[in-house]
């Protein structure tokens, strides 16, 4: 599941992806084409408002391209928080950014900690039993951990990340908690190197991501006033 946000980029229709591992709400073009961001780079009607946006070069191993036949023209960053509490609720297809002191009636939700670190969502996993700092991960699927001395032996997954890096995975199994919701068993991916975030790791201390499909739950709020995450029980709705 990724959670996309329509637009409107110089009039044309498209979409952003939301990305919680994103600080800052930038479109995105071909390295190819350019290497180096390029400032004010285009008009996108966001919220019934007008932004002029940056671009930043991205790798065309790792361009969204199109999604429901429209163009995806870049991310929707954490610097939408500013604006309130973000609600999605993906079988609705609802993006819904509520005024701060807003929350959901019905009960049942599981409580999140979060936090904000140098622009990042950041939370305390329990994966097999270990608390591991990790980033809340809107634009990834999976939870992954950054380990030197993971067992990398065949099979193997191999992606890339935004800035094109190969990145070689080894997939496992592992029981998740999140806050006070329950052990869950979760697909998890090891891997040794990851460029593109290793310098912003070491300097946090944050050494994995937990991606929307690890939820549990493909309804959710984030609310840094209250500093958390919340998660939706199954087959309730927010009135």
């Amino acid at each position: 599941m990724r959670v996309y946000v329509r637009v409107e980029r110089d009039g044309v229709p498209g979409l952003l992806t939301f990305d919680t591992g994103t600080p800052i709400t930038k479109l995105t073009h071909d390295s190819a084409g350019r290497s180096t961001e390029i400032p004010g780079a285009a008009h996108v009607r966001l919220f019934c408002e007008d932004r002029l946006l940056d671009s930043q070069p991205q790798s065309s191993l790792n361009a969204d391209g199109r999604y429901d036949g429209l163009p995806v023209f870049g991310t929707l960053g954490v610097d939408v928080l500013d604006g309130g509490i973000v609600e999605v609720d993906a079988p609705l297809a609802l993006f819904a950014v509520h005024p701060a002191g807003w929350a959901p009636t019905t009960p049942g939700w599981t409580h999140v900690p979060l936090a904000l670190v140098r622009g990042i969502l950041v939370t305390d996993a329990v994966i097999d039993g270990k608390v591991y700092s990790v980033e809340f991960d809107t634009g990834g699927l999976r939870t992954l951990l950054f380990d030197r001395q993971a067992d990398m032996s065949p099979p193997v997954n191999v992606v890339h990340d935004w800035t094109g890096n190969e990145v070689v995975m080894k997939e496992s199994a592992a029981q998740l908690i999140l806050g006070d919701g329950p052990s869950r068993r979760v697909p998890l991916d090891r891997t040794r190197r990851f460029p593109v975030f290793e310098s912003w790791m070491a300097a946090t201390g944050v050494v994995g991501a937990i991606g929307v499909s690890s939820l549990g739950s493909d309804h959710f709020v984030i609310d840094l006033g209250r500093g958390e995450l919340r998660l939706a029980p199954p087959g309730r709705r927010t009135p």
